[in-house]
């Protein structure tokens, strides 16, 4: 993965950028013809079958020779899957009979999912399983777990290999099926930018590096890469961001849990999604939150505590804030 600063002076941009291309699509074309001659050694297809297969993938170089060989229907998708599995001796998962697990509905963005092909399929205890095409690939792996690591440091991903195809469509499946599971809503940061150069917080040139690095890491907010950057550290981030949202920033440093009120949730669902109940006032329960552009979260606490005829109130603490807070109350 490209060094963060490294990134922003451009020293990666162009270097060994020929040299690096060439590498990638000699070793997916060794890797195609690995994989072909093991079938063909099977006798699952033929010679003949494997170079047409072949040719097939030069004219569509975004496609993978597994993709190819059930798209020309030399071989069923479980077929296929289940020969690249053996054949990279890894284990692989269907996802024909699976859905979205809700309970990590929060842990990614459906457009980053697709376009790196990757799915969350279940969470058994610290661990998640998830499904991935290019499992041979060491920086997605890292990435995914940046991912996870931002909502909580306690959960492992375990990786299984599936076909793209596969991942799509059980992807778009799941939010068929659940259509309030979106997104997360990325498109208040330009606003937010533009309120901290009001401010003379940043500048037009911090701004700019910033949208550009999203490029590449599209799942970092502005904020995260305002402290990560050393522009503002993480506390001023959210207060301005709290003043920018007109809520107000609780510190929970000196707060000790309450347990009347802890009770109301599952903790790993708080840590998991980075909120938690501090203070009651009559019927209205104060909510520590740090996603406060997370519609359905926001939703979904909502409605918890109006079956429980309570109301609720948000305010914007730092995500360390909240595990913190959390952590005393499981000691």
């Amino acid at each position: 993965m490209i060094n963060f600063f490294d990134f922003l002076k451009g020293k990666n941009k162009n270097r060994d950028c020929c040299c690096c291309c060439e590498q990638d699509k000699t070793q997916k074309g060794n890797q195609s013809r690995g994989i072909g001659s093991f079938l063909v050694e099977k006798g699952l297809i033929t010679e003949e079958q494997l170079n047409n297969a072949l040719d097939y993938q030069k004219e569509n170089k975004s496609k993978k020779i597994g993709e190819i060989f059930y798209e020309i229907n030399l071989l069923g998708e479980d077929e296929v899957l289940n020969e690249l599995a053996t054949y990279l001796e890894v284990e692989c998962i269907n996802l024909d009979k699976l859905t979205f697990p809700l309970k990590i509905q929060k842990l990614f963005n459906k457009r980053i999912m697709i376009e790196k092909t990757f799915a969350p399929f279940d969470l058994s205890g610290n661990t998640i399983n998830i499904a991935i095409s290019d499992i041979n690939s060491i920086k997605l792996k890292n990435e995914i777990e940046e991912m996870i690591n931002v909502h909580s440091k306690n959960l492992t991903p375990v990786f299984y290999l599936s076909l793209p195809g596969m991942i799509k469509k059980f992807i778009s499946n799941s939010y068929e099926k659940h259509p309030h599971v979106r997104t997360n809503n990325l498109g208040t940061k330009k606003k937010f930018g533009e309120y901290l150069l009001e401010k003379n917080l940043i500048t037009n040139e911090q701004v700019d590096k910033i949208l550009e690095y999203q490029k590449e890491f599209v799942h970092k907010r502005f904020g995260e890469l305002l402290y990560e950057m050393k522009i503002l550290n993480r506390e001023d981030v959210l207060k301005e961001l709290a003043e920018h949202e007109g809520k107000e920033y609780e510190y929970l440093k000196d707060r000790q849990p309450q347990n009347n009120l802890m009770i109301l949730f599952e903790l790993d669902y708080m840590v998991m999604n980075s909120f938690v109940p501090f203070e009651k006032e009559g019927d209205i329960v104060k909510i520590a939150i740090n996603n406060i552009f997370d519609d359905d979260l926001i939703e979904d606490i909502t409605n918890l505590l109006a079956q429980k005829k309570l109301k609720c109130k948000f305010y914007i603490s730092m995500r360390d804030s909240i595990r913190n807070y959390i952590e005393k109350e499981k000691i």
